[in-house]
This record gives C-alpha cells, structure tokens and sequence, in this order.
C-alpha cells in the first residue's frame, strides 16, 4: 500500500490529466474547512471551483466521447425550468445560488464525462481515498480539540445538532475501498467491518444500514464465494443489525462522542424529518407548478411549521425538496436527469466493464442518491460535486 501511496503522490505531475485532477481534489478538501448552508462565500468558492476545473479541461486537454444529445436537452430542460421558477420565487436572491448548484452539477459532469480518459481512473479512486482520509482524520483532529473549531456550525467535519456528516465521506470511500483492498476474502471482513462499526459508532442509522447494503453487493460482484467467506459476513451483518435495532429504539444508547454533548440522535418515532417532509408537501400542494422557488426551502419550511422551532433549511429528502422549491414539473425532469444520465447508463455497463473503478464509483454515487432520500447530505456543496464527477466518470460509454 504504501508503494502505491507513493507512486500516486509522484504521479500527481506526471500527466495534464493528473494535475486537474489533483486540483480538483485539493480544491474540494480546502472547500471542507469553509463549512456550508447559506453563506455566499461557500458558493463563490464552489463556483470558482468548478470554473477552474471546467476551464483546465477544456482549454488543456482535447474532448475523448460526447454525450447524448438527448441527456444535454433535459439538462438545458431542467435549468431553463429553474430559472422560470425563479422568476415566481418567494427570494430571488436564495433561488440564484441554488439555480449555480444546478449548473456547478451539470458542468462538472459534463467535464468528467466528456474529458476524463478512462486511464486514468485508479488514479482518481486513489486520491479519492487520500481526500476521504484526509476528511476523517481533520474530523477527528477537531472532535478531540474543540478549540480549533473556527468553521461555521453546518459542515462536514463535525457534528451539530447530532448531525455527523463525516459518515457522508465514509459512504462515498466505502466501495472504492473494497475494491482496492478487498479482493481477499480476509481483508474484505476486516474492512467491511471497520466501516459498519464506525457507522454505528457515528449513529448514522439509515447510513449503516445502506453501508451493509452496498458491502453485500460488492462481495457478490469481487468476493469470493467460500462458505467461511459467507459465514463470517453473516456474523457481521446479524450484529450490525443488532445494534442498529438499538440504536432506533434507544438512540441515547451508545458511546459518549468526543464531537459534542449535541450529538443525540432522536427515537425514529419522535424524528422531525416526518415535520419537514409534511412542510415540503404542504408547499407543493400551495404551489405546485412553479414551487416556491429554487433554493428556498428554509423560508418555505419556517412558513409551514406547525409548532416554532420546527423548521430546517433542508427536507431531508432531496426529491421533496426539489419539488417543494421547483414544483412537479422540476422534480419529474429532475428525476429523468438522473435516469438518463446515471441509471440508465450505468445498469446497461455494469455487466460489461471490467473496470472494477467504475463500478465502485457507481455505487457509490448510487448510495449517497439513497441516502438524500432521508438526509440532506447533497445540500454540502463537496459531496454534491463530488457525486456528479463519479457519475460524469462512470457512466462513460467509449
């Protein structure tokens, strides 16, 4: 391993391919310690971001495949829709920055999928994983010294108001990991079981349950198929689901985390999601063709809660939310969008790759799509760009 941490260090320089993509990954790890949520510093780094990447590509380096003209015309579809729901915003000002989240997605994609050569895929899962790491242990670093904390309070880093989004970064390393690491029976264990302890460890619930999931799915596409190969994953899973089943009923059970004495995850009956998805419907029903604008949800969430102190700048359903701030028609293009660019593409390539990089990534974009169903992990700019260069990079057709 350490052979191949050196080699892909020295080989950030070796290539223009390699030093974009360094970029964007060095790019995307500063963008952790600006926090997220509201700020319009945190979109006009993103947007920078997302330039410089999208102007290296095109002006040094030449155009490998094209995409679909179909999938550019539900995309134009969907950010003219956008931008005609902005112009009925209930704020202008919240439905522009969310308007440039939509065009950082398709640009980003577009680039990766366009530019990126398919070479040059290890090197991203590798410095994929470097970015995780480096992600989980400034987490760490900042869960054991408060002091240091100088962010704003929504981030990916550490926890607040028993949120704990690091366990975003460890979802989205946690195929690559496996299939980079995991090729032995031995070493798969082993891994698959740091990863679900450390999901139960950070009490993110429906995110270990995803996690066993996508481990399943990637012992039957690199494992080996021995009976104490299978016995042993089944005694993984049997007490990971033990402890989940704890952790729904009787969510103060649990280790004391050094992250905050705010770290208490609620009983899934007394859960606010329920509230927020209510307030998301509520505004869909009130507006349900233009929505009350891109990006608005906050304002929408305040405007519709029943009791005070009710409200959240997210639905914890990223397709609610869609639909609450864009309307129906904008949450049906957005679906669409998803299924001609990602699933379409990546379920008619998965038997014929074999590209084990590829299919990592696609799971792994495939999982944090699942998991925005219950959670508002692609409302953090990085996870956001971060999911749509996998998508760009793994739905390629040469």
């Amino acid at each position: 391993m350490r052979k191949h941490l050196r080699r892909v260090i020295f080989g950030c320089f070796s290539s223009v391919h390699n030093i974009i993509i360094a970029i964007f990954f060095s790019l995307l790890f500063l963008g952790l310690f600006l926090g997220d949520g509201k700020q319009a510093v945190v979109d006009i780094y993103g947007a920078a971001l997302v330039l410089v990447i999208a102007s290296l590509y095109i002006t040094k380096t030449k155009p490998r495949r094209h995409i679909h003209d179909s999938v550019l015309f539900l995309w134009e579809s969907f950010l003219c829709w956008l931008c005609v729901s902005a112009v009925f915003s209930i704020d202008f000002g919240y439905s522009f920055y969310g308007i440039i989240r939509f065009v950082e997605a398709f640009l980003i994609y577009y680039v990766f999928y366009v530019y990126f050569p398919t070479s040059k895929l290890r090197f991203f899962v590798w410095l994929l994983m470097l970015f995780g790491g480096g992600a989980l242990f400034f987490a760490m670093v900042y869960g054991f010294y408060p002091e240091l904390r100088s962010i704003p309070s929504m981030n990916l880093l550490w926890s607040n108001a028993g949120h704990n989004h690091i366990t975003d970064v460890l979802l989205i390393i946690l195929i690559p990991a496996l299939f980079l690491f995991g090729i032995n029976a031995r070493r798969f264990i082993v891994i698959s079981t740091m990863f679900i302890l450390a999901f139960v460890y950070f009490k993110a619930r429906a995110m270990a349950a995803i996690a066993m999931l996508s481990i399943a799915i990637a012992h039957e596409i690199i494992g080996k198929q021995s009976r104490a190969f299978v016995r042993v994953r089944t005694y993984i899973f049997l007490v990971a689901v033990l402890a989940l089943t704890v952790l729904f009923i009787v969510p103060e059970i649990g280790p004391s985390l050094p992250w905050g004495k705010n770290h208490i995850k609620t009983s899934i009956s007394s859960d606010r999601r329920f509230a927020y998805w209510q307030q998301a419907f509520v505004a869909l029903k009130e507006r349900p063709v233009f929505g009350g604008g891109p990006g608005t949800f906050a304002l929408l969430s305040k405007k519709h809660q029943q009791f005070t102190g009710e409200s959240s700048w997210f639905a914890h359903n990223f397709l609610l939310e869609i639909m609450a701030e864009s309307g129906l028609p904008g949450g049906v293009m957005f679906l669409v969008i998803l299924y001609i660019s990602f699933v379409k593409p990546a379920y008619s390539l998965i038997n014929k790759t074999k590209l084990r990089e590829r299919l990592a990534l696609q799971f792994s974009s495939m999982a944090l799509i699942i998991y925005s169903l219950v959670d508002f992990s692609l409302n953090y700019l990085v996870i956001w760009i971060i999911m749509w260069a996998m998508i760009g990079i793994s739905t390629q057709y040469e």
